[in-house]
């Protein structure tokens, strides 16, 4: 796979399938995994290695993160993790999966729960399927969870949950 060249902010970005991203103005690689069997961080900022990127509709980048995700607004970072005691709050620490669907939205799969964020707020709203490994939509807006579990389907608009498990 080749890298892939993105703009953003008018900064150029330099994504590469080995997980690493290199800001080209600055002349900074900004993501790295270069020690095997450790998990990297991102060099300047002291974050872990994103599983997944998403631009949301504001021109946000969204990484997650085994230690949480990570909102960058072009100049710097910040963190959103699970706080004890906290109901809105990222439902847990390792995040698995990231999507934007068609409205803008937000979506998050963690070990926990699948979580939606309010961007204006900055709170998240938890849904009762554990350990999300991948988030799609299909043409009805459906969004369709992939778990260790099975297949799970969630109607954004009416929030019903439906599973199809494993016989």
């Amino acid at each position: 796979m080749e890298d892939v060249l993105h703009l953003y902010r008018g900064q150029h970005w330099r994504l590469s399938a080995g997980r690493a991203a290199y800001w080209e103005e600055e002349r900074a690689l900004v993501i790295a995994d270069l020690h095997v069997g450790k998990s990297a961080h991102f060099r300047k900022a002291g974050i872990a290695v994103p599983a997944n990127i998403v631009q949301d509709d504001l021109g946000f980048l969204w990484f997650g993160t085994q230690y949480g995700l990570n909102r960058f607004d072009g100049y710097s970072f910040k963190v959103f993790v699970h706080e004890a005691g906290n109901d809105q709050s990222l439902s847990g620490v390792n995040v698995k999966a990231l999507f934007k669907d068609r409205d803008g939205t937000l979506w998050i799969g963690c070990e926990r729960f699948l979580d939606r964020m309010d961007p204006t707020q900055e709170k998240f709203s938890h849904y009762p399927i554990p350990g999300v490994k991948h988030i799609s939509q299909d043409r009805s807006g459906f969004l369709w969870l992939s778990t260790s579990s099975g297949l799970y389907r969630l109607d954004p608009r009416t929030h019903r949950i439906r599973i199809y498990a494993h016989n």
